[in-house]
């Protein structure tokens, strides 16, 4: 994954019976070739067990995302260096 932070953050915000979605937008300098949507999606399933990954869920994990496409989403975290964030939409 680009950085290891957002997996760190996701599992401190997003509550263990909580749900999210992945967003991967472009690759940005200085990720590596396996970050991918599919990988990414898989890693983060994983690591943030037991939340569960929903596409309508309140919580976005925003790999360079497009922000546009999750109106009313506030950033709770983010990284601007590597371009990945934590999103949260409105209830």
């Amino acid at each position: 994954i680009p950085t290891q932070s957002i997996a760190t953050e996701a599992l401190g915000r997003i509550p263990p019976g909580g749900s999210f979605a992945v967003a991967v937008g472009p690759a940005q300098p200085g990720w590596s070739s396996l970050a991918l949507p599919p990988t990414l999606e898989s890693y983060m399933r994983y690591i943030l067990l037991p939340r569960r990954l929903r596409a309508d869920a309140p919580w976005v994990i925003c790999f360079a995302c497009d922000r546009a496409a999750f109106p009313g989403a506030k950033a709770v975290w983010e990284d601007e260096e590597s371009g990945v964030s934590i999103l949260r939409r409105s209830p």
